[in-house]
């Protein structure tokens, strides 16, 4: 299918972004790359995956053995200016902050007017979906959690918190999350926006790489519900690509930015290697083609966990692997031409 450039959709859509520490100020040079490599697409996704931090408001939720992931609100300007312009809120560590901080993070996100979801002060308000438009083109998101989500995290009728999808066995979500993610998905769909759902799962296989059947389903779900893009986070590794009735999931795209708090728990070199994926799109959301970008983190800096493009040897292990994974896994097929060709 061939596409006029002024109605095709161009999707960069990164890894979970844990940042607490100022990328822009301590990484000038690696935060400018990124912010030119994002400036040509239409809408730029990741999962926030902290609690917003604003000064005298929320307490940590988490006992002191427990790592507490706090993004402070000054840094919220910094995703806007590399060009994310749809963001998804729903993790396991939204509320590490409690409830009043998800209200205040709210307010600050609206303030911003940054098209956000996945939190919400209610359970309808976290389903519903955030809305950005650019270049005559409108993006929509919806963002849901499932796994470790804590007693009193969970969005309800009378209370704020995060968009949960619950898991109530190895297999069997919940019918009515379901059912209620599905039809704002086939809402924004019917309204005729490009429509992406980003899911955080923390229900693992023990090999992390592997994708649980449950989530495949869910993903397929989802697209048959009206979504363009599948795009999953939550464990700090890449794992498969499939294409499904013309559309891309991507079911883990590790970490975009992983300021973690320890990184004894994560040393596998798996853990610091990501890609970024840019996907171009006919005007109905259909995939035409798409283009990875193999980045590595940063482990021996202090701070740790900022991106940089990773050199050839780098990227080799890192296309190989994915390529390994997503044709034995899905039966899709990555090749060279498929790597993100930077102008220089």
């Amino acid at each position: 299918m061939i596409c006029s450039q002024n109605t095709s959709i161009t999707v960069t859509a990164l890894g979970q972004t844990l940042m607490t520490y100022d990328f822009q100020r301590l990484r000038p040079e690696q935060f400018n790359q990124c912010k030119s490599l994002f400036a040509d697409s239409t809408f730029v996704i990741t999962n926030m995956e902290p609690a917003l931090g604003i000064p005298g408001i929320g307490s940590p939720t988490r006992p002191p053995d427990s790592p507490t992931h706090v993004m402070p609100i000054s840094l919220l300007p910094q995703l806007q200016c590399l060009g994310i312009n749809l963001l998804a809120a729903a993790s396991n560590h939204s509320w590490d902050m409690g409830t009043a901080s998800i209200i205040a993070g709210i307010q600050e996100l609206e303030k911003c007017n940054f098209a956000y979801a996945g939190i919400g002060i209610d359970r309808q308000h976290s389903i519903r979906a955030g809305v950005a438009h650019k270049d005559g083109k409108t993006g929509a998101i919806i963002s849901m959690a499932t796994g470790k989500i804590r007693p009193g995290a969970a969005a309800s009728d009378l209370h704020a918190g995060v968009n949960e999808l619950r898991l109530f066995d190895a297999d069997t979500l919940s019918d009515r999350d379901k059912e209620e993610n599905l039809e704002e998905i086939s809402r924004c769909k019917r309204s005729g926006y490009y429509t992406t759902v980003v899911h955080h799962n923390h229900e693992w296989m023990q090999d992390k790489r592997i994708t649980p059947q449950w989530l495949i389903n869910w993903a397929h779900a989802c697209i048959d519900a009206g979504a363009d893009l599948f795009l999953g986070h939550g464990a700090p590794l890449l794992q498969g690509i499939e294409i499904y009735r013309g559309r891309p999931i991507l079911y883990n795209l590790g970490s975009f930015v992983f300021n973690c708090s320890s990184k004894e728990k994560w040393k596998e070199e798996v853990y610091w290697y990501t890609v970024a994926i840019k996907l171009q799109c006919a005007s109905d959301g259909e995939l035409l083609k798409m283009d990875i970008l193999p980045i590595l983190l940063d482990r021996k800096s202090d701070p740790h966990g900022f991106p940089t493009i990773a050199n050839d040897q780098i990227s080799q292990i890192i296309l190989d692997d994915l390529a390994d994974t997503s044709r034995r896994c899905f039966g899709t097929i990555i090749s060279l031409s498929n790597k993100w060709r930077q102008n220089t």
